[in-house]
């Protein structure tokens, strides 16, 4: 197939069978910037498909970026429709060095394993 004989694709072509676009979140912090142009660069589609809400405490989105938990009240996630965040509530006993630590050591002695936690985790 040679390129003349490919169509055209529109925007308005692109543009999903929604009525409402999806909205997201970008909270101030790390990475923010990287993530904004996901969502605005490089995709014709996906820039039609997701729009940026300016109002950070607004509880109707679809996508949060934050960058902690802090700012992610996970008891008023939406049961009615898709929300996705970015951090997993509770995750701290797997992303805080201390605690992953301890979980790893009190696994390693659960298991009876024989091996120096640090050949697993160093410091």
């Amino acid at each position: 197939m040679d390129r003349a004989s490919i169509p055209d694709i529109s925007p308005a072509m692109l543009m999903p069978i929604r009525k409402t676009a999806l909205k997201y979140q970008i909270f101030p912090g790390n990475n923010m910037n990287l993530v904004k142009r996901v969502f605005t660069e490089g995709n014709k589609q996906r820039a039609l498909i997701w729009i940026e809400t300016q109002n950070l405490t607004q509880s109707h989105f679809h996508f949060r970026w934050a960058p902690t938990s802090k700012q992610i009240n996970f008891d008023r996630l939406s049961h009615n429709f898709v929300q996705t965040v970015n951090h997993f509530e509770g995750h701290t006993e797997l992303t805080r060095k201390h605690d992953l630590f301890k979980n790893i050591k009190h696994y390693m002695e659960h298991k009876q394993m024989e091996y120096s936690i640090f050949k697993f985790m160093p410091l």
